[in-house]
């Protein structure tokens, strides 16, 4: 950093998992490669623009990059000192409380919102920026929002030429709308980062057996809430699709014969007892989630 090979104007943030294969109980971390929970160790990288490395922290426990941003901010600033810096990261740490943290911690940052904002095309117009000494064009539309109850924050909404829009969020009033965008879609840099470590350097190889035993004070997930929820998930889901057959039963059975009209009501009946069991049984769960706390101790 002191000769200028790291820039740190801008930093972007992200979570690495490495995966572990032994006998020992470890926590679960999401492994975006698997697209699936996987017993491992969870770092949160620290890189530049150009995707340099700058620091890492590692994490206890599986936890979000909400939760984590507090850390890694004071890790940072650690290293840079008084230097002010923008954090750049994505929807895993889209977060209200977060956004309003950042801000009042006077850090800049930027991140994509969730879901489809869905604006006309009239919205949008036509902008220009420079990023890496070439000319980018995006069209774009700007407003701003609120996200659970922080706010407001400025949005930019880049619109593709197929008529995709992507939002994104941040608190940099004076940065030109499509300096932000490019910002944002830099983060392909980091990803290329941990793509080329990966396959060079070792990045998701755990070098050693050392272990010790994590803050069992730590709050994570309930586990048995969460299976809870699944089955709350899948009965929902199973009344649903109960209920859409029960009016189409309704709808397309004829009526022209005192017999069909015996048969349906029969039919109807099983099903609509059917449904009346999932509804009961849904209640029920709703009930034990909650008596079950969101978060319990590690151990």
């Amino acid at each position: 950093m002191e000769q200028a090979v790291v820039a740190t104007a801008y930093l972007y943030v992200d979570g690495h998992m490495k995966a572990y294969h032994g006998k020992r109980k470890l926590a679960e971390c999401w492994n975006s490669q698997r697209r699936m929970p996987l017993p491992g160790m969870l770092a949160h990288f620290v890189n530049d623009l150009q995707g340099r490395p700058l620091l890492f922290v590692t994490e206890e426990a599986n936890v979000t990059l909400a939760k984590a941003m507090p850390r890694v901010v004071k890790a940072i600033r650690q290293v840079l000192g008084d230097r002010h810096f923008t954090v750049i990261f994505d929807r895993g740490g889209y977060d209200g409380e977060l956004f309003t943290w950042l801000h009042k911690e006077k850090l800049g940052f930027i991140t994509y919102q969730k879901g489809d904002p869905g604006l006309p095309k009239e919205r949008f117009s036509r902008h220009e920026t420079k990023f890496d000494g070439k000319k980018v064009r995006s069209w774009i539309a700007e407003d701003q929002v609120s996200v659970a109850g922080s706010g407001p924050w400025r949005r930019i909404v880049v619109r593709t030429r197929n008529g995709h829009q992507t939002p994104i969020l941040t608190n940099l009033m004076d940065l030109p709308a499509a300096k932000v965008a490019v910002l944002m879609f830099a983060r392909w840099r980091q990803e290329n980062f941990f793509k080329y470590m990966g396959e060079h350097m070792g990045l998701n190889q755990l070098l050693g057996y050392a272990y010790q035993e994590a803050d069992g004070s730590q709050l994570v997930p309930n586990p048995q809430r969460q299976g809870v929820e699944r089955e709350l998930k899948r009965k929902r889901q199973y009344l649903a699709k109960l209920l859409s057959k029960l009016g189409q039963v309704v709808l397309t059975e004829p009526r022209d014969s005192d017999s069909t009209t015996r048969r349906l009501k029969v039919a109807q009946q099983r099903q609509v007892k059917q449904a009346r069991d999932l509804e009961a049984q849904i209640a029920e769960l709703l009930e034990q989630r909650s008596a079950l706390p969101t978060h319990v101790p590690l151990q």
